[in-house]
């Protein structure tokens, strides 16, 4: 239902540029330019640095609207994934990973039929995400 909001926002800002063109936004190529010499250099980082914590993705979906929905859950997994590799090792976090996919691809099942079953009777049914 409100997704619908998230796909109909692009064109309609494509529209309000076609229907009244304006000249580049010098400020906002300076900010994207900015963003990528961070990532990249977080990018440099982790590529020299192999214990870094902080990743080149992490920086780009801070900005992501989606975000701040899912931060706590994403940082339960990377502090479950930092405990089982300490104190476990890898051969125990290789043997998580089929239940770790297995509540990801629940989730999304779990949604697809809800979804589905809202559809087919007409009633708001289970949401993958809030919106």
């Amino acid at each position: 239902m409100g997704t619908i909001f998230f796909t109909a926002e692009g064109w309609d800002k494509l529209a309000r540029w076609t229907a009244s063109p304006t000249g580049p936004d010098v400020r906002a190529v300076g900010e994207v330019a900015f963003g990528a010499v961070v990532t990249l250099g977080l990018l440099a980082l982790r590529t020299t640095w192999v214990q870094s914590p902080f990743h080149p993705l992490g920086h780009a979906l801070s900005g992501a609207w989606g975000i701040w929905v899912i931060w706590a859950p994403l940082f339960l997994a990377w502090g479950a994934k930092s405990l089982l590799l300490r104190h476990r090792g890898l051969g125990a976090y290789r043997a998580s990973l089929p239940f770790s996919y297995g509540l990801i691809l629940g989730e999304f099942v779990a949604g697809t039929f809800g979804t589905v079953f809202g559809m087919t009777l007409g009633v708001p049914a289970y949401q993958v995400w809030m919106f």
